[in-house]
């Protein structure tokens, strides 16, 4: 564990905030606890390991999501009709509200985590950072910093390429743009996770 040292920094109330709002924080504190050390080391409390159970069958949920969305934004724009439109954003709201019940779980496991690795006061001695590099080291994966810079980068160049192909390529209209820049999105998101966190062990 982390010893105190001089000025207060963070709280467990904090850094959980953090994992709520910032979705690069959330997803490198996801990559975290999906470490197969780290996930055999929790789950020998019964009440994580069920969470651990429900996260698992909300991913398997999101893929099949991701995977209607892509057909019915293929068919909506190769096709033109309004009903691929309607079942792709049917898709998206049903993804969003995987993604937050997924990070809730997510953040409930954190929690746990923390409250097993630091003392109060010595977490308050500890910036956010700081707490993920020890976590980088305890667990060899991609520091906290070194994720979100590579991410934003990746994240930056899909989004751009895909604009790009919108406004001079590919004619669209108003919705089916809205999905594209959607899917894209979230695609980049994905292409970024196999990039930058991509050494699961």
């Amino acid at each position: 564990m982390y010893q105190p040292q001089d000025l207060p920094k963070s709280t467990i109330k904090s850094v959980i905030s953090t994992v709520k709002i910032d979705r690069q924080v959330y997803r490198w504190f996801f990559h975290l606890i999906m470490q197969r050390k780290l996930r055999e080391e929790l789950v020998q409390n019964e009440e994580t390991k069920a969470i651990y159970r429900k996260t698992d069958i909300v991913l398997w949920l999101e893929r099949i999501m991701y995977g209607a969305l892509a057909v019915s934004l293929f068919f909506a724009i190769s096709s033109k009709k309004f009903e691929y439109e309607i079942f792709a954003c049917a898709a998206m709201g049903l993804i969003f509200l995987l993604y937050v019940i997924k990070r809730e779980l997510i953040v409930r496991v954190c929690r746990r985590l923390l409250d097993r690795d630091f003392l109060a006061v010595s977490l308050s001695q500890k910036t956010l950072y700081q707490i993920g590099e020890y976590y980088s080291r305890e667990y060899d994966i991609i520091s906290l910093t070194g994720a979100i810079t590579s991410s934003d980068g990746i994240i930056r160049t899909a989004i751009l390429m895909v604009i790009i192909c919108i406004v001079f390529i590919v004619p669209l209209n108003f919705w089916e743009i809205c999905g594209v820049v959607f899917l894209a999105y979230y695609l980049s998101f994905g292409l970024s996770w196999m990039l930058v966190y991509r050494r699961v062990k």
